[in-house]
């Protein structure tokens, strides 16, 4: 339910910014809940997990980080075309 309305909150978020003539760093919020939500409720958690138990602590943060790129990609989108519309 919470990856959904993520991810949702990232478009919206978008939209409303491009709309609003605001700054893109607002679409950095929902798209990193999106991509710790993402990231938690898939399998990357197991491979995270697994990780952790052996000591390589690199994993989290490439895999986060991974996981949250393409709704920054989605979201600015979303913003340069709602902005260019506006």
């Amino acid at each position: 339910m919470f990856r959904i309305s993520a991810k949702i909150a990232v478009v919206a978020t978008a939209i409303a910014a491009g709309i609003g003539y605001f700054t893109f760093w607002w679409v950095l919020l929902p798209a990193f809940l999106a991509g710790a939500f993402t990231l938690v409720n898939g399998p990357a958690y197991e491979i995270i997990m697994d990780a952790n138990r052996q000591g390589r602590l690199d994993v989290f943060p490439w895999m986060l980080t991974v996981s949250i790129l393409p709704w920054i990609l989605v979201g600015g989108i979303f913003f340069w075309i709602s902005a260019a519309l506006a």
